[in-house]
């Protein structure tokens, strides 16, 4: 997981993790996949190989969720003051944050995003997979071939 990444998000791509394996393997399958190696150092190398790729499919996956959660965030927010303004509330206080019009708590979703996908247009491969999928599968089918690789 992240070092250093406080308790909760190691949570949730631990979470993230167990389910990118089970799609990939799901039930018995990896015991069965690892059957067909000969050798208990061919097994243990096919595995490392797996968890290597499995661990980057993850992460990918993780910060794909983590991006829609940013925007569907917004487009909540977005709709709660638009609902509130037809019926005359021009604002709405969450704890201490106020919301009203497109200020910067309701667009706050957006902006991370736009920040976390400045941030990972570093790595071209990663900004590629989390910018054009629409959905996990499309980043765990991009994986898949890895997967079944010889």
């Amino acid at each position: 997981m992240i070092e250093n990444a406080p308790k909760y998000i190691n949570q949730r791509l631990s979470s993230v993790n167990k389910y990118t394996w089970s799609v990939f393997f799901p039930g018995n399958s990896l015991n069965e996949h690892l059957r067909k190696k000969k050798t208990k150092t061919e097994r243990t190398k096919e595995l490392s190989r797996l968890r290597e790729i499995i661990n980057e499919a993850s992460y990918v996956v993780f910060v794909f969720l983590l991006n829609k959660f940013f925007i569907e965030g917004t487009k909540s927010a977005q709709k709660a003051v638009d609902t509130f303004k037809e019926l005359n509330v021009n604002e709405f206080f969450i704890g201490s944050k106020n919301f009203s019009g497109r200020n910067e708590n309701v667009m706050r979703g957006k902006n991370l995003s736009i920040k976390l996908m400045e941030f990972i247009k570093k790595n071209h491969k990663l900004y590629q997979l989390v910018n054009e999928a629409n959905y996990v599968s499309d980043i765990i089918s991009q994986y898949r071939e890895f997967i079944n690789e010889k």
